[in-house]
């Protein structure tokens, strides 16, 4: 199978810097992970391990908080006001 998709996905910089970081010791990049991830969630329909709270409690509230997203209109409403940011930092960088 051809590697002709393109994901582009926006993390905060320190993290992704950290995975990057993580996955070079590893043997591997942070581009094969996140293609694993995908091809795990593909075959067992969904997550590849289970979700973890850093607060040690509010795991209920973090799968909620994915369902959420999962929405196509939230999914929609979020692409909207990221595009309306980066307009907001064009025009004030422009004046």
């Amino acid at each position: 199978m051809g590697k002709d998709a393109v994901l582009h996905v926006r993390i905060d910089m320190e993290e992704k810097r950290k995975a990057e970081g993580l996955y070079e010791r590893m043997g591997t990049n942070l581009s094969e992970a996140v293609r694993l991830f995908i091809k795990q969630s593909n075959i067992v329909h969904g997550f590849p391990f289970m979700l973890l709270s850093t607060e040690g409690k509010g795991m209920l509230k973090a799968q909620s908080a994915l369902k959420v997203y999962a929405q196509h209109e939230m999914r929609e409403e979020e692409r909207i006001s990221w595009i309306r940011s980066l307009s907001d930092k064009y025009e004030s960088l422009n004046r």
